[in-house]
């Protein structure tokens, strides 16, 4: 894990990766690990 910080971190320095900040609603990766409703 901690290498990967690092690894992350270099990208970002070199302007190769850009970290951007996502709503909620657009995370698809986390739609499953939310509970359904029950309605």
């Amino acid at each position: 894990m901690e290498l990967d910080i690092f690894f992350v971190r270099e990208k970002v320095i070199n302007k190769s990766l850009v970290v951007t900040h996502v709503p909620a609603q657009d995370q698809w990766a986390d739609i499953l690990t939310k509970p359904l409703s029950t309605a």
